[in-house]
């Protein structure tokens, strides 16, 4: 066909018109053919191509995403290590897993228990007093729930290392962890969150900024640790006393007369004690986590590692004897109480149990 038109703007003159139009018409016939063709031979290509350009495109894509995935994760770690650190509670909770893992270490390797209790109880010191000189205002409250917590870490601690240190020489609680490494490691683990959680009122308490008054609460808290907190000395030591005196016995003098463990009596005291004095220097949703205190050495010395181990250790050992049978009988198992009073009301139980 442009070979036509060319003929036709060249050689106008020298052909007829007739015989000119005879050409167009039969150039004209043959174009459809002609474009579809060439279309087909254009689509041929394309899709002989078409692999290698959706194989580009697809590495491409891969490509791309890979580094938006990266990106992506790059950013969230970074939003993750910003909230770290400028969270107060995260980096107390950094804080005992890391005095935690200064003495699991030694244990570990050494295969010993000298320095379990002692890091368990030190920790609570250790937390209060960073806390107050980190982020507090340096209020009475804040002074005095500190130095509360640092006592009784401080006599809890060092009797528990004079005890294990010069006196028992092993802690029987960890005869089935020392041998293996993850139940060692599982045991300190929960030390580690046992510190951290029943230190949660003081912890937070002087993380707040603003000074408020004393009220009675604070002085009715403080009454209660002190009651508290000589209850526990006291009892530890008679026990001590007359452990030495009489190994082979257990002990029915003292505090220990009127309760089989006046000990966790005086230790809940304790924390009750402390949660009062922090109450008014809590936000109202921090009084709702640091609840979480006096409630879990609750259920600890309850129901977990303190008096049921205790009773189980002792029925085991004095349970066939009359004696100790008796002194169960009158004895309370927590609330120091008079011993006539106890059993008149174990008696009262024992004979509404048989008529029903």
């Amino acid at each position: 066909m442009w070979r036509l038109l060319w003929s036709l703007s060249t050689r106008g003159t020298t052909t007829t018109i007739r015989g000119q139009w005879k050409r167009l018409s039969t150039a004209w016939h043959r174009f459809p053919t002609q474009i579809t063709t060439t279309t087909l031979f254009i689509q041929g290509n394309i899709s002989t191509k078409t692999p290698r350009i959706s194989h580009s495109l697809s590495f491409f894509r891969r490509h791309f995403s890979s580094k938006n995935q990266s990106r992506t994760s790059s950013r969230g770690m970074t939003m993750v290590l910003d909230w770290i650190q400028s969270s107060p509670i995260c980096k107390a909770a950094l804080l005992t897993a890391g005095y935690q893992l200064v003495f699991f270490l030694p244990t570990a390797i050494f295969r010993m228990d000298k320095l379990t209790d002692f890091a368990g109880a030190s920790n609570f010191a250790v937390l209060a007093l960073w806390s107050y000189l980190g982020y507090s205002a340096f209020s009475v409250r804040q002074r005095w729930i500190t130095s509360l917590v640092i006592l009784w870490s401080a006599r809890l601690s060092l009797f528990l290392a004079y005890r294990i240190w010069f006196v028992f020489g092993e802690d029987r609680r960890l005869d089935n962890f020392r041998e293996n490494i993850w139940k060692l490691m599982g045991f300190w683990t929960f030390q580690g969150l046992w510190a951290f959680c029943v230190s949660l009122p003081a912890v937070l308490c002087n993380m707040n900024k603003q000074v408020i008054p004393l009220t009675r609460l604070d002085y009715v808290g403080c009454t209660i640790f002190v009651v508290g907190f000589l209850c526990e000395t006291i009892a530890d030591f008679q026990k001590q006393m007359f452990r030495q005196r009489n190994p082979n016995r257990w002990c029915d003098w003292g505090l220990w007369k009127y309760s089989r463990h006046p000990n966790y009596f005086g230790e809940l005291l304790v924390w009750y004690g402390i949660y009062c004095v922090a109450w008014n220097g809590l936000t109202p949703f921090h009084r709702l986590v640091a609840l979480s205190s006096p409630l879990l050495i609750t259920w600890l010395l309850m129901r977990v590692s303190g008096i049921p181990l205790l009773e189980q250790s002792a029925d085991s050992k004095y349970g066939s004897l009359l004696e100790y049978q008796m002194y169960k009988k009158r004895t309370s198992i927590l609330i120091p109480l008079p011993p006539q009073l106890v059993l008149r009301w174990n008696n009262w139980k024992m004979n509404n149990s048989d008529s029903s």
